[in-house]
């Protein structure tokens, strides 16, 4: 089972998290190999991560962020994260990522916030 959807839309590429958790490696590897292989496969400049349906992830999985964002970066790619729960956003708060994170409270207002 996949634990990311991705849809296109008006030159966005939005993954859309459909797990509540992310708490074990198995969980992390799987979603970082998700992220990479479409975006390995992909033409777009503009991505963004929906996380609305996450409640926990571990620090594995922050770091698999952090690193993806990283990629981003290099490849010159623009990125967003939208919809964070209040405990991820929380998380982010803590450790000082929501700074180094472009977070939209919704979905709408990250990809239109690309034009």
């Amino acid at each position: 089972m996949s634990l990311v959807v991705t849809q296109q839309a008006d030159n966005v590429l939005l993954f859309i998290f459909q797990t509540s958790s992310i708490l074990d490696e198995v969980s992390v590897n799987q979603v970082g190999k998700e992220l990479d292989h479409v975006l390995d496969n992909s033409e777009f400049e503009n991505v963004v991560i929906d996380l609305g349906r996450v409640e926990m992830m571990t620090s594995s999985m922050v770091g698999r962020l952090v690193a993806f964002k990283k990629r981003c970066d290099t490849e010159q790619l623009k990125l967003k994260l939208c919809c964070l729960s209040k405990e991820v956003h929380k998380l982010f708060k803590i450790t000082r990522l929501d700074k180094v994170f472009d977070i939209a409270k919704t979905r709408e207002k990250a990809t239109k916030s690309f034009s």
